[in-house]
């Protein structure tokens, strides 16, 4: 990503207690110009994907993101939960190390079909880096 002008900062790691107040704080991975985005590096299938499924786990991406590293993510200054930010959630998701037979249009049409705000949106904003290296940014 530093290639594409992109300068990621790495959030200190959380030790989470396991039960108490702050048992449900979480903790998305960088920061981004001083936002909060959660990486999503998916490991390549155990099986081969049915036909219509291939990019099925893009969506999985994007709940686990929304629905679980946004939920209420830690304050790094105060140390406590900052409460539901999943209306904040922003995900990369990088396919580097998977290997996928569906084009970089059908990729990103998928991607677009979960990013912005409104019912059935996971994330403001995603950045896709592929196989190559390539970055794009959706918005």
């Amino acid at each position: 990503m530093a290639n594409a002008g992109i300068k990621v900062v790495t959030r200190p790691a959380v030790t989470k207690p396991s039960s108490g107040a702050d048992s449900g704080i979480t903790s998305p991975d960088v920061w981004i110009n001083g936002t909060m985005w959660e990486i999503k590096s998916p490991q390549p299938p155990r099986d081969e994907a049915k036909p219509g499924n291939e990019l099925k786990f893009i969506k999985a991406q994007f709940r686990s993101a929304h629905n679980r590293n946004f939920k209420n993510p830690l304050d790094i200054e105060t140390g406590s939960g900052m409460g539901d930010m999943r209306s904040e959630t922003r995900v990369i998701i990088s396919t580097r190390y998977r290997s996928l037979a569906s084009t970089p249009d059908e990729v990103s049409a998928e991607i677009r079909r979960y990013v912005g705000r409104g019912p059935d949106k996971y994330a403001a904003e995603c950045i896709w880096v592929d196989e190559a290296g390539t970055v794009r940014i959706y918005e």
